[in-house]
């Protein structure tokens, strides 16, 4: 793919700025905010909320997932009205985010402005993409752990699938390489020590980069098995696209052109390692385990005919069949 495509202007603020900016940009547009109450509360951001109601014509949306997997719309948001020429807010987790991006689709002359309560950066950049992103890093300071492991995870599984996808190029391959190498050295540290500032930049760093690459080449593998998983469970979308990296990495192992740079950016001398680095990284927040979700050998057998369907397993560098897919799945039960 040889067009570089980044819709989205990003800015890095402190709070006040972002309230100042968002405020702003309320004044004279109905608006519309996506942003869950826990998480207003959480963030203290009922101060601002009620500056914003101050500026203009300002709806709340509360009905929003935050942690969730599922990340479409609910059902009491659906008949929600977005006039033309509104603006639109997001606040907070990537299931936040998305959800925001759902209920606008379709609607015209819309802003959306969208900002990450984590490291997300896959929702900000990913189609159809905020016009802006504004992050902050203190809210990131006081995010979930269990979120914080899904959207690190989801980052990596995003700039891998870039990495190696058929559609890849030379830059996406460069910006997914590092985005490896951030995340993996920097989200057990985060979860460790949840109030490093440093290492909270570097996994944001390394999302913002895994979101231009997975942006700049077109989904894969890891991208279909997660939507699939996520829609027939409640396993988290990160968690079901990242679940799988070990595996692929040794079936597409002959086609890399240079693995030990993959190696190398994951820290690591076998595919087997990266599974370990996985499942401890997620130990004591999460199951890795599909039957822990209430998954059955019959379920994985319909979800590797719906990856087939999408026809995302035909941008892997090797053949995928229907036999491949149910094979790597049932690993996971």
């Amino acid at each position: 793919m040889s067009t570089i495509s980044l819709p989205t202007r990003i800015r890095f603020m402190n709070p006040t700025q972002c309230f100042q900016h968002l405020t702003q940009a309320a004044l004279g547009h109905p608006t519309v905010l996506f942003l869950t109450e826990k998480d207003a509360e959480r963030l203290d951001l009922n101060p601002f909320i009620e500056a914003m109601k101050a500026s203009g014509q300002v709806t709340w949306n509360k009905d929003v997932p935050s942690g969730s997997a599922k990340s479409t719309c609910p059902e009491s948001v659906k008949p929600y009205f977005i006039p033309e020429h509104a603006l639109i807010v997001a606040i907070g987790s990537a299931a936040t985010l998305d959800t925001a991006k759902r209920c606008a689709e379709g609607q015209k002359n819309t802003t959306l402005i969208g900002v990450p309560t984590n490291c997300d950066m896959i929702s900000i950049l990913s189609a159809p993409a905020f016009d802006q992103g504004l992050i902050v890093s203190d809210f990131a300071l006081r995010s979930i752990p269990s979120i914080t492991l899904a959207e690190g995870m989801n980052a990596l599984g995003c700039a891998t699938d870039a990495y190696w996808a058929k559609t890849s190029s030379r830059a996406v391959q460069c910006w997914a390489l590092q985005s490896i190498r951030l995340i993996i050295r920097s989200l057990p540290k985060v979860l460790l020590n949840p109030d490093s500032v440093s290492d909270r930049q570097q996994l944001t760093y390394g999302s913002l980069l895994a979101a231009m690459a997975f942006r700049n080449s077109q989904p894969a593998v890891l991208t279909a098995f997660s939507a699939v998983l996520s829609a027939h469970s409640d396993i988290d979308p990160g968690l079901a696209r990242v679940l799988f990296l070990p595996n692929l990495l040794r079936h597409n192992l002959g086609a890399l052109t240079n693995p030990e740079s993959l190696y190398e950016a994951f820290n690591i001398d076998n595919p087997e390692a990266l599974g370990v680095w996985i499942e401890k990284t997620a130990q004591g927040l999460t199951s890795l385990k599909l039957s822990d979700y209430g998954l059955t050998d019959t379920d994985l057998d319909a979800i590797a005919d719906r990856v087939v369907e999408s026809e995302k397993h035909a941008n892997n560098p090797v053949p995928l069949t229907l036999e491949h897919l149910k094979t790597i799945l049932k690993l996971h039960l």
